[in-house]
């Protein structure tokens, strides 16, 4: 099981997935987890794709400007 909570939206999403790949930014000391997942609910699938791509924006405007996301 998955539990992800979204503070902005006090939202929390639960699915079944498995962790299938881990990447450590020691430069930057972050981590990123890749989740292959099923989503019982559509809506719950769109919001979870809808808050990646905004992330990703968001990544890709601070390395544009210069700053470590």
């Amino acid at each position: 099981d998955v539990y992800l909570y979204f503070e902005k939206d006090n939202r929390i999403l639960n699915f079944d997935g498995s962790v299938v790949d881990l990447r450590d930014d020691n430069e930057r000391h972050k981590q990123r987890i890749a989740i292959n997942f099923e989503f019982p609910d559509g809506r719950d699938q769109n919001y979870f794709q809808q808050q990646i791509q905004k992330q990703e924006v968001k990544e890709r405007q601070a390395e544009q400007m210069g700053f470590d996301w």
